[in-house]
């Protein structure tokens, strides 16, 4: 191990013990009891048998993990003599398996509760309430997480046709766990040549098919999150639902035919039972099913839309059918379509009582997934997802609620626990997945292919551990890198005159106008904060000679007036040569770029934009709106300031502005440091 990861690895012990530590900006507070192991490592540790398909061990997982259980008892319970590469000497080090990440097939497999059934939910074990429907089941009774004497409880008709009584169930504990696994006997490890294995009252319980190898670790049974709950699948599969009833999309759609006649079975919803008319059964519309101009509306706005660059794949490439279906989307494509776009895909074209859960769900997700959240924030969220998933049982059939769509009761209550979900979800598993498939090379013997490629990645891993000359993966440039910039071709002292971000290509001169020049020189001057003192010191002067149109004349008067201000200073010799340079005023000829990288962001001009398949020229300003360089954006800016007219906001927060309506004003110029990247879609329903 290198030095300087040695040393990232002393911190729990070399801390400052008096103080407490933020976890990822939220509420929660680290103190010295949170840690049972004074010297403890958190690496990751991959079981790629885990991956379903038909070689796939399931159930049988165990056999493979057993060699990994006893190397964590030992490093648990023994440690290992290790040589600290920092201080030069050798110590014990423990080691302990903190929890699970994987899908919900793989939870089956290492946890020993089925995902299947009757008791479907891990969370609420033997207290998941499975609906039996024609095609599978549906996973109803969010009302139990209602107050109790809340009204939706005794509504039996527009729910499942009962009255609900029951109150939420409390996830198991590692004891409540062993307490189960004391009622059965744990089968043998390993597949039965001859007949197959049966499960019956001796070998299982609920939903359990096999006991945990995990709970023979000494610490397994006192961790609060054993095994975690996907954020990244269950947000793929709820926006398929979404997506494919909505559009009535074939083998995605859960408003189908024995969907309906659920209803008829169940007794509630009336209006949505089938009816034979003229010997032909004839299937009501649902107040959710999109019309197909508006299909065709959604699927257009999709095929047209530009994201900026590494935001989003080419989603347009997954309208289908003459733009009236949208299929193969990826993972992360589900996870922007449902958090970003759904809000503004599904606008105008649905009820309002359709279209307010939705909403709330999608801002759900968003809220979720958020870097930085509070114990706060989760517990808010904790209490509107209920009513949000009977809001949507009250509207979509229950077949729409499989088990992923239930799952998502149970996810801000994790996260409270555990911490933010970006940190314990499949996406950087998925990827790595994709770096070992690249490396075979004899589809004969995939395996060996993997750990050769596996081993060769390992040693050139620690090579570059000690390279910090060259381009390796620990020090290689983030995609919008703006932060290489060579401090000997800085001349100047002054922030303004210090790039923040980089150029894309070469320049070409251009020649500005008097107007032009006089609003980049005003605005600079008035937004630079050393020069706050002259600004405030002219506009009283204004004031005093004349109350009236104070604005309009210091806009009008101000770059003189203070040139005349730093001329008498800079004689003086108070003042330095390059604050007096910039209150001279720019040069006329510039250097005219069309690409720029600031503040994590890539900019292009809407030239440049205009042929491309990504949009990176929206630019959002927070706020109102020689020798020395200064770089500044020219902007077209929309009518931000008429409420109604330039822009409406709607009653989620949702944004609209005119694109035919700009704002007229001199302020077309701004600084570097104050932009950020915003992206434009077409509404469908308004043409303006």
């Amino acid at each position: 191990m290198c030095r300087k990861t040695s040393k990232d690895m002393r911190w729990h012990k070399e801390r400052d013990a008096t103080k407490t530590y933020r976890v990822n900006d939220c509420d929660r507070i680290i103190d010295d009891d949170a840690l049972s192991r004074e010297e403890e490592d958190d690496t990751f540790l991959e079981d790629e048998n885990a991956i379903p398909g038909p070689t796939s061990p399931g159930i049988n997982m165990h056999v493979y993990l057993q060699p990994l259980i006893e190397e964590l008892k030992e490093l648990w319970d023994v440690g290992v003599k290790t040589y600290d590469a920092y201080s030069k000497t050798n110590f014990i080090l423990r080691a302990s398996l903190l929890w699970t990440i994987n899908d919900f097939p793989a939870y089956a497999d290492f946890s020993g509760w089925s995902t299947k059934g009757y008791y479907a939910c891990p969370c609420c074990h033997k207290e998941t309430k499975r609906t039996s429907l024609m095609h599978k089941g549906g996973y109803l009774g969010h009302r139990r997480w209602l107050p109790i004497n809340h009204k939706w409880r005794n509504d039996a008709n527009s729910f499942d046709g009962k009255i609900e009584k029951d109150v939420a169930p409390v996830p198991l504990s590692g004891d409540d766990v062993l307490q189960h696994y004391s009622r059965f006997s744990q089968v043998k490890y390993g597949k039965i040549v001859g007949n197959k294995r049966k499960r019956d009252a001796s070998n299982s319980l609920f939903g359990w098919k096999k006991k945990s190898i995990f709970f023979t670790l000494p610490y397994w049974r006192k961790l609060k999150i054993l095994h975690n709950l996907d954020v990244m699948h269950i947000e793929k599969n709820v926006s398929d639902n979404i997506l494919g009833t909505l559009m009535s999309i074939q083998g995605k759609n859960k408003d189908t035919l024995k969907a309906r006649l659920d209803l008829v079975k169940m007794k509630i919803r009336d209006k949505l039972h089938p009816k034979v008319l003229d010997g032909k059964v004839r299937v009501p519309i649902a107040i959710y099913t999109l019309r197909s101009d508006a299909k065709v509306a959604i699927c257009r706005m999709l095929a047209k839309m530009k994201s900026p660059n590494g935001y989003l794949s080419n989603i347009s490439r997954c309208v289908k059918d003459n733009g009236k279906k949208i299929s193969c989307l990826k993972s992360h494509d589900h996870h922007v379509f449902i958090e970003q776009l759904l809000p503004l895909a599904l606008r105008g074209f649905l009820p309002k009582e359709v279209y307010d859960p939705l909403i709330e769900l999608s801002f759900f997700f968003r809220d979720l997934c958020y870097k930085n959240i509070s114990v706060g924030q989760l517990e808010e969220l904790e209490k509107k997802i209920p009513y949000t998933l009977c809001k949507l049982e009250m509207i979509f059939p229950p077949a729409f609620f499989d088990v992923m769509v239930h799952l998502v009761v149970h996810l801000a209550t994790e996260a409270k626990t555990v911490g933010p979900v970006r940190y314990r979800w499949m996406y950087p598993i998925e990827r790595y997945l994709r770096t070992l498939k690249s490396y075979i090379r004899n589809r004969a013997h995939p395996e060996g292919c993997i750990a050769k490629g596996y081993l060769a990645d390992e040693c050139l891993t620690f090579c570059s551990r000690y390279m910090s000359d060259i381009d390796t993966k620990f020090n290689r440039k983030v995609r919008n890198d703006d932060e290489d910039i060579e401090e000997d071709t800085i001349k100047s002292n002054l922030e303004v005159f210090r790039p923040l971000g980089q150029t894309i290509g070469g320049s070409t001169p251009k020649h500005l106008d008097h107007l032009e020049c006089d609003q980049i020189h005003f605005y600079i001057l008035q937004n630079y904060d050393p020069l706050l003192k002259f600004v405030q010191k002219h506009k009283l002067e204004l004031e005093k000679e004349c109350p009236r149109n104070v604005e309009r004349k210091h806009k009008e008067q101000f770059s003189k007036w203070i040139q005349n201000q730093v001329q008498k200073i800079y004689k003086l010799g108070c003042c330095d040569k390059d604050l007096y340079n910039l209150v001279c005023g720019p040069s006329r000829v510039v250097g005219h770029h069309t690409a720029y990288i600031v503040n994590g962001f890539r900019f292009h001009t809407s030239d440049r934009s205009e042929n491309r398949e990504t949009q990176n020229s929206g630019v959002m300003v927070r706020g109102d709106p020689g020798e020395n360089h200064v770089f500044v954006f020219k902007c077209s800016w929309f009518d931000v300031e008429n409420l109604g007219r330039g822009y409406k906001v709607d009653e989620h927060g949702l944004i609209s502005v005119n694109k035919n309506r700009l704002l007229k004003s001199d302020d077309v110029f701004v600084l570097e440091s104050q932009v950020e990247q915003v992206f434009y879609i077409e509404d469908e329903n308004n043409e303006n």
